[in-house]
């Protein structure tokens, strides 16, 4: 039983730290890029659909803005969520030395991610705890 609750806590352990290096890392990845970045409103222009390998329908978001006293028109930001329709004005930040490189930051996929990773750390410690306490009471 002790080598059962081995392999079903390690793996458990083991992605729970992966997911929250990922994390992290998307998280200082975001951080570095605000950092260089230059906030700027813009206007959804386009919002293309199509059709993913698994089935899933996915979006692809366009937007046009201004920086720099230029125009930029149909440049591709990184996010869609359900909010998101054309006309709507939306916050974006601007590569400063790119200016047509533009990202819609969301800390949101940061923070799924780093629950799951705890929910998998504590399930990993919930198996473990439960296999001592088993065998405490089998002692008895």
């Amino acid at each position: 039983m002790e080598r059962l609750v081995k392999m079903t806590a390690i793996p458990l352990f083991l992605i729970g730290i992966l997911l929250i290096y990922v994390s992290i890392s998307i998280f200082n990845s975001t951080n570095d890029f605000k950092k260089t970045a230059v906030p700027v409103t813009a206007v959804i222009s386009n919002i293309s659909t199509y059709s993913r390998n698994d089935g899933e329908i996915g979006h692809n978001v366009f937007v046009d803005y201004k920086y720099a006293d230029k125009i930029y028109e149909h440049v591709y930001i990184n996010a869609y969520n359900s909010n998101m329709f054309v006309g709507k004005k939306i916050n974006i930040y601007v590569n400063t030395a790119f200016p047509s490189e533009a990202k819609y930051i969301s800390y949101l996929s940061v923070f799924f991610l780093a629950g799951m990773a705890v929910i998998l750390l504590l399930a990993g410690l919930g198996v473990v705890f439960m296999d001592s306490g088993s065998r405490k009471s089998k002692e008895v």
